[in-house]
C-alpha cells in the first residue's frame, strides 16, 4: 500500500504559537519535575531516619547477614538485611516520566525552533519544516 505525502499550508504564526505552549508546557514540568526530586529526596532522608529509630528500638527483625573482608585495604565489611513493616514502606518518587535531561534538551530545541521561525519573512511553514517540529506540538 504506497502512502502518498500531505502537503499543506501551515501559519507561520499559529506554529510559533504552538511551539511557545509546548515550550511554556515543558518548562512548568521541568519546574514540578524539580520540586518533585527535592520532596522525593527529604522523603528519603526521613525516612531513613525513621528506619535508624526502628532498629535503635530493637523492632527489626534480621534477614540475612552478610560479611567481607577486603584483604588489600585491610577492612570489613557487614552488611544486614531487616524486615520492615509495611508503615516503613519506601517512599516513593513522584517525578515525571520524563527525565530532566531530555526535557532540557527538547527546551533547548524548542527555542531554536522559534527562533529561527521567527526571523522567517515566509508566512506559510513548509510541510518539511512542520514535519520537524511536529513532534513537539502534541
Amino acid at each position: 500500500m504506497a502512502t502518498k505525502s500531505i502537503n499543506v499550508k501551515v501559519s507561520t504564526k499559529k506554529v510559533i504559537d504552538a511551539l511557545q505552549k509546548a515550550l511554556d508546557q515543558r518548562k512548568s514540568e521541568l519546574v514540578s519535575h524539580k520540586k518533585a526530586d527535592a520532596d522525593y529526596t527529604k522523603a528519603k532522608k526521613d525516612w531513613e531516619a525513621k528506619v535508624i529509630d526502628h532498629i535503635k528500638s530493637g523492632k527489626s527483625k534480621v534477614s540475612s547477614i552478610s560479611a567481607n573482608r577486603n584483604w588489600r585495604l585491610e577492612t570489613e565489611e557487614a552488611v544486614v538485611s531487616i524486615t520492615l513493616p509495611a508503615s516503613l514502606a519506601f517512599p516513593t518518587n513522584e517525578s515525571t516520566l520524563r527525565p530532566e535531561w531530555q526535557l532540557k534538551a527538547e527546551i533547548d530545541e524548542l527555542e531554536n525552533a522559534i527562533a529561527v521561525l521567527k526571523m522567517t519573512d515566509e508566512e506559510f511553514v513548509s510541510t518539511s519544516t512542520y514535519k520537524g517540529v511536529a513532534q513537539y506540538i502534541k
